[in-house]
């Protein structure tokens, strides 16, 4: 009963098994046995910080700390005090942290004051600080140049950009002979990122040798050969990590296999088992309450991070998925709010994607001085987060009735976000849309241009450029910028799309057709392509060409809703009325929560007068979106700005509307205004 360190190991389990009130009980009498135990404050502390006790933690954290400081509890202080804002109590904490080192004979991790170090040099990163974090990580590694100070250097290059110099990192850091088997598994997964898979396979091998049967690289091993396709041997993979532990991101890998293979009753079944095997394990909640949306079982969707809050998991990243499924699926705007507000109170877990995502709710609720009140507040938080500033800045530059747009402001905010993180090409991005719609073409080339520059191989920042000079009608330009934009990013699909709706543009139609068969190779269950290729042929081809794109592109993406509605109305333009409502209704059931489908096929019925079918409609948009969103939903007002929110950097935005043209749409109409 007196053993403090047994007390300690079980009240971890007590809370990882979600009981907090036991786990606190077990901190509480170690506490009284030895006050001065650096476990038991850092382990309780954390414990307090995560349930939102945040005084009560930082009142343990200061109690061990003015009888004897030691390390452990001077950084997770110091890391609770920099979630909070306060970056100067912070750094004062990670100082103590390194002299508290010189007197304990074993320091964090085992190296001392390499690892203050570390963790100092990530909350620089978190900060934006990148400069001082590549600082803090070359004193560590001179200090001790180990295989996890690499590691931490390879990452912090990677979000520079510096690809090459993050992989010579990670060889040096796995030919070191204290190559832990996470050494392997963020190698391998940088090789995947970079698609060189077969790289990966051989470095997990390398990875295995060393550790024998380790159910992490067995796990990544699998990960890998999902990439590849290979799903037998990707799914024994898994089963063998599971097999040798039973971890919950295992069964969330395979879970997601199965899902991709279209076993969904299999995937929940794995969910259930991660579940069980770790009832804290946020990602799995995520991934299991996400499929559930995406499957149209909101109220499911919902029960599973409900569970999840009721085990006692307050994680920032579990609020953030509970919120953006209240945004996108449904529609709640006003629960999304209090989830991220509560979100970013867990300031154990780094915030600063869930005030982005409050903030640029609050913008596409076309609440600006809300979104600018929440950014200003990130940015205490983060003044150097590249992210936040570029949110910050689109919240100054829009406008709504009532409330001015600030450019000057605006414009200060881009220059810091790329001041900050030079390779954010999206800020390049951002910052140049920003300026074109001011009219001012050459600052927006200009700013394509410089993100170019520093990150070359960013398709999307090629693609903006590219259709900038389109839209001017330097068509030479464009295509000479697509080119190049290829040779840096060849397996690009939105750069070849892009430049196939220019050629229609320019009638070049056999170009665009080669250019959308090329698209399809690098990835055939491309909805987006399939859509743009079947509208091609329907305008410019036969009926027949284009039926046949449709469906083998709905063979391919099932669940891509644009492509069932342009299928729909390309049937309803020729006639064929029953066929285009068959197709509305294969939408429906694919994507239950897509707003647009059911604005398009309300216009549908309206055409036809079809009073009946639009009053079954607006019953069925009250099951996803509530009764009072469904009539603005199927006047198609307000969707389309939420869905903004989630847009993929590779997309240029397009202008808003009820119903925004797709690129495809407005190169066909665009051709057809220049035959006339």
């Amino acid at each position: 009963p007196t053993n403090v360190h047994m007390l300690q190991a079980w009240a971890v389990m007590e809370n990882k098994h979600g009981d907090a009130e036991a786990a606190r009980s077990l901190f509480a009498r170690g506490f009284d046995l030895d006050p001065e135990n650096p476990y038991i404050c850092q382990a309780w502390g954390i414990l307090e910080q995560r349930l939102g006790n945040r005084e009560r933690a930082r009142k343990l954290f200061e109690a061990c700390v003015s009888l004897r400081p030691q390390t452990e509890v001077c950084v997770a202080w110091a890391v609770m005090e920099a979630r909070e804002g306060n970056t100067d109590k912070a750094r004062e904490l990670f100082r103590q942290g390194l002299a508290a080192a010189d007197q304990q004979s074993v320091g964090m991790n085992g190296d001392g004051k390499s690892g203050v170090l570390r963790n100092w040099a990530e909350m620089e990163e978190r900060l934006g600080e990148l400069p001082r974090a590549r600082e803090l990580l070359g004193k560590a590694l001179k200090l001790n140049p180990n295989a996890e100070t690499h590691v931490a250097l390879a990452k912090l290059e990677l979000r520079r950009g510096a690809e090459n110099r993050a992989s010579e990192l990670m060889r040096v850091a796995a030919a070191l002979p204290d190559a832990s088997a996470s050494v392997f598994n963020s190698w391998a997964t940088l090789q995947l990122a970079r698609g060189q898979l077969d790289d990966a396979i051989l470095t997990c091998q390398e990875g295995l040798r060393r550790h024998v049967r380790d159910p992490s690289i067995l796990q990544t091993m699998g990960n890998v050969e999902m990439n590849r396709r290979n799903t037998t041997s990707a799914r024994a993979f898994l089963e063998q990590s599971i097999l040798a532990r039973p971890t919950a991101p295992a069964y969330v890998a395979w879970a997601l296999l199965e899902r991709r293979e279209g076993h969904t009753d299999r995937a929940r079944e794995l969910f259930e088992q991660a579940l069980r095997a770790d009832p804290l394990h946020g990602a799995a909640y995520n991934a299991y309450g996400t499929m559930e949306a995406r499957d149209g079982n909101i109220e499911e969707a919902r029960d599973v991070y409900d569970r999840g809050l009721r085990k006692g998991l307050t994680s920032s990243s579990l609020l953030q998925g509970y919120g953006q499924l209240e945004l996108r699926y449904g529609r709640n705007v006003q629960r999304a709010r209090e989830l991220f507000r509560l979100g970013v109170q867990q300031t154990r877990d780094d915030t600063c994607f869930v005030w982005h995502s409050w903030g640029m709710l609050e913008l596409a609720d076309r609440r600006p001085l809300a979104a600018r009140r929440v950014l200003d507040e990130a940015l205490k938080r983060y003044p150097r987060n590249s992210r936040i500033l570029v949110a910050a800045a689109l919240a100054y530059a829009s406008a709504v009735p009532g409330v001015m747009s600030e450019l000057d402001q605006a414009r200060a905010l881009f220059k810091r976000g790329v001041a900050a993180d030079p390779t954010h090409a999206h800020a390049w991005q951002a910052w140049g849309v920003f300026e074109l719609r001011q009219g001012k073409v050459n600052a927006a080339r200009a700013l394509f241009r410089r993100g170019l520059r520093m990150c070359p191989s960013h398709g999307a920042l090629w693609q903006a450029w590219a259709v900038l000079e389109c839209g001017t009608c330097h068509f030479a330009r464009s295509r000479s910028l697509f080119e190049r934009g290829l040779q840096c990013c060849p397996n690009h699909v939105y750069l070849f799309q892009a430049w196939a709706c220019m050629e229609v543009r320019c009638s070049n139609i056999d170009k665009a057709r080669e250019l959308l068969d090329k698209a399809l190779e690098i990835d055939p269950n491309h909805g987006p392509t399939w859509t743009a290729y079947g509208l091609l042929e329907f305008r410019f081809g036969l009926l027949q060409d284009a039926r046949r794109l449709y469906l083998t592109g709905l063979e391919r993406a099932p669940n891509h809703a644009p492509l069932y509605r342009t299928f729909a109305q390309s049937e309803a333009r020729v006639g064929n009325f029953r066929r285009a409502r068959e197709l509305f209704e294969a939408g429906l059931a694919a994507e239950p929560h897509n707003a647009a489908l059911y604005h398009a096929m309300a216009e549908f019925e309206g055409m036809l007068g079809n009073v009946d079918a639009l009053a079954e409609l607006k019953l069925r948009a009250s099951k996803y979106f509530g009764p009072d969103n469904a009539e603005p939903i199927l006047a198609g007002e307000g969707d389309d700005m939420l869905e903004t929110l989630f847009r993929s950097d590779s997309e240029v935005t397009e202008a808003e509307g009820n119903l925004p043209e797709t690129p495809m749409e407005r190169a066909l109409r665009e051709s057809a205004e220049m035959v006339r």
